[in-house]
């Protein structure tokens, strides 16, 4: 293991819904810091966002989001990051005019159990709710959406 690089864990990342990085993908390090300044892993080109504004790091097996004490404030799902606060597949960070969308694992209560592949990897004693009492589809690209999503993951789209 080299020394100074933070490890990525591939199943998650955020994409960015809207700013000026919009369309992009970033796996989540162990730190993921974010600003408008070169020494942050996700430098975002946003006037809203403060220098050094949060970061999103790995505690415990789960992942947090931290603001740093910018001027303007982090949100999750709309509501004001304290000191931190956990994550969770589809989740909405807002910095400045800037949206991430946060990609993980799926919850293993909404899978469907139609399917096989998942089906067979969620943990004893947890029961498969079907995924379309809990999903609706997106009217532009046709993917499945949560109920907790306000945004499309794969295209952007803002949910109607």
């Amino acid at each position: 293991m080299t020394i100074g690089v933070p490890l990525v864990d591939p199943d998650w990342y955020v994409t960015v819904e809207r700013g000026s990085r919009a369309g992009e993908r970033f796996p989540l390090v162990s730190r993921l810091t974010i600003g408008r300044s070169d020494d942050n892993v996700l430098v975002l080109e946003d006037d809203m966002v403060s220098r050094h504004h949060a970061v999103l790091e790995r505690k415990g097996g789960r992942y947090l989001v931290r603001d740093l004490g910018s001027r303007l404030g982090t949100t999750l799902n709309g509501e004001p990051v304290g000191e931190k606060a956990a994550l969770v597949n589809g989740d909405e960070i807002v910095l400045g005019v800037t949206c991430l969308r946060v990609v993980g694992p799926p919850d293993p209560t909404t899978i469907d159990p139609g399917d096989v592949s998942r089906a067979q990897t969620m943990p004893r004693g947890v029961a498969p709710v079907h995924a379309s009492s809990h999903a609706s589809v997106c009217r532009q690209c046709g993917r499945k959406l949560m109920a907790i999503d306000r945004f499309c993951g794969s295209c952007g789209a803002k949910r109607s």
